[in-house]
């Protein structure tokens, strides 16, 4: 149905006769309908309200919602923020705010031609969302690739280039983490594990530098710049994976301690108030 309209009676100044304008009244039971309506600059603002899971639904709603919803990187940071507090991380590296969310309230494996749709696990060290099986297939160990990709001996310096997961049981534990101490990559007893794409991306730039000819002091500030990148990348993906681990805990109520402090207050009143009055006031519940 189309949604009602209605007259408003305006008042009229001195002999002229008064107007009549129109009025669109918006329907709860319609909202879909009553968004065609409403100017998309109201929906930005609403949008910045909602929590990031809706506007990944929103995204499907019609193309206007997908419109603004990919040009806005604003109202997907401010969804985060409202959601989660301004003391969460943002996006590490380059991520836009869209992406971030899809790792934050999505689901499913984000491998090309996975099927699982449950996937929730998130390795912020390669930052994707990736099923068991995938992962085994996506990464490999450094012992590993030194048979596989790493050809000679120039190539396993490029590892140092590179974002890294610490495993501990055969299990993914965390991101690899720089020594503040030393400036160096910490020493794991299980080793490093490398997204296989990471490896063959950083030999094939290297591999170029070569064949351009470049000289060793143009490999060296190369080199420089990416352990720079990948240095403050994995800052970020480390405090992303200490806030991951707060995630969903509720903080104390410090209920008993603010029991305490009323009846202290309430006692200190003129004239006082006792304990088996204060328990009888709305207030105090």
């Amino acid at each position: 149905k189309k949604p009602r309209i209605g007259s408003v009676e305006e008042s009229g100044h001195g002999e002229e006769s008064p107007s009549k304008t129109t009025r669109i009244e918006l329907r709860t039971n319609k909202p879909l309908k009553n968004s065609e309506d409403i100017h998309m600059d109201v929906w930005r603002i609403i949008l910045t309200y909602a929590p990031l899971k809706f506007l990944l639904d929103a995204k499907t709603i019609n193309h206007r919602f997908n419109r603004l919803l990919a040009e806005e990187s604003t109202v997907w940071c401010s969804s985060r923020i409202n959601q989660y507090s301004d003391d969460m991380p943002g996006p590490p590296g380059q991520m836009t705010e869209q992406r971030y969310a899809q790792l934050l309230e999505g689901r499913g494996c984000q491998s090309k031609g996975c099927s699982k749709k449950s996937t929730g696990k998130v390795y912020w060290a390669f930052c994707l969302r990736l099923c068991k099986d995938c992962l085994e297939k996506r990464t490999m160990k450094e012992e590993t690739l030194k048979g596989y990709i790493l050809l000679h001996q120039a190539h396993y310096g490029l590892l140092t280039l590179l974002r890294a997961a610490v495993v501990d049981g055969g299990k993914y534990s965390r991101c690899r983490q720089i020594n503040s101490s030393t400036g160096t990559w910490e020493g794991t007893n299980a080793g490093a594990v490398y997204l296989t794409s990471d490896v063959n991306a950083i030999v094939e730039e290297y591999e170029r530098l070569v064949r351009e000819g470049k000289d060793d002091a143009a490999i060296s500030a190369w080199r420089d710049k990416k352990m720079e990148e990948v240095k403050a990348l994995t800052l970020q993906i480390a405090a992303i994976e200490a806030w991951d681990k707060t995630r969903g805990v509720s903080p104390p109520s410090y209920r008993e301690e603010r029991k305490a402090f009323f009846i202290e207050q309430a006692k200190s009143l003129n004239p006082p108030i006792r304990e088996a009055a204060l328990k009888k006031m709305l207030a105090y519940k």
